[in-house]
């Protein structure tokens, strides 16, 4: 298990993330910049939509730029399954 501590600042909604990763789960928590407390967070299962999903919830809560940053980090710690899709037949 891997975990880092992002300190953004201003350009999220909360001053500091903190992203663990583990064989089969991502967890993202949000913490308040004075006290270290747990504002909020979420658990993402490594699937086929971990790189979306996480791009869809880290978006809303921070500049691009950074939420690019949290999912390389994930990235480099475990390998993301790419996204399969279904060819239609017509």
């Amino acid at each position: 298990m891997a975990s880092k501590m992002f300190k953004i600042g201003e350009y999220s909604r909360h001053g500091k993330w903190k992203v663990t990763v583990s064989k089969d789960e991502v967890r993202v928590e949000g913490m308040n910049w004075n006290t270290g407390d747990v504002m909020e967070g979420r658990v993402f299962q490594v699937t086929e939509r971990l790189r979306r999903d996480l791009d869809d919830y880290l978006n809303q809560k921070m500049t691009s730029y950074w939420a690019e940053q949290l999912i390389e980090f994930v990235a480099s710690v475990i390998t993301v399954p790419e996204h399969s899709y279904v060819v239609m037949p017509w």
